[in-house]
């Protein structure tokens, strides 16, 4: 509800970092944010990806999904978030967090 101003909600203490997420599951223990992107898949990127693991992040979220406007019908991609750093060389994907581009 960001046209209107309602229903938003604070990344930070104190009423800092105004944020709508699209979609906030209500099931607080296995709990689920969805993004809504008005783009081809394909030109969803860092910053949209930023969004939503920010999004994921302030709710305790382990599943994210992307939906993006698709004709073809084309297969889910699941993303699983790195741990690790490259700097000492131990980059592995997490399977407790993922992110998933799914068309519509």
């Amino acid at each position: 509800m960001n046209k209107s101003g309602r229903d938003g909600h604070h990344l930070f203490y104190r009423s800092i970092g105004l944020i709508y997420p699209d979609f906030i599951s209500k099931d607080n223990k296995h709990r689920i944010i969805a993004d809504a992107k008005y783009k081809p898949s394909d030109n969803i990127g860092n910053s949209d990806y930023l969004q939503v693991l920010a999004y994921m992040f302030r709710f305790d979220a382990k599943k994210g999904f992307y939906l993006y406007p698709e004709d073809t019908g084309s297969e889910d991609r699941t993303l699983y978030l790195n741990r690790g750093s490259s700097y000492e060389d131990t980059i592995t994907p997490r399977n407790d967090v993922i992110l998933v581009k799914h068309g519509l």
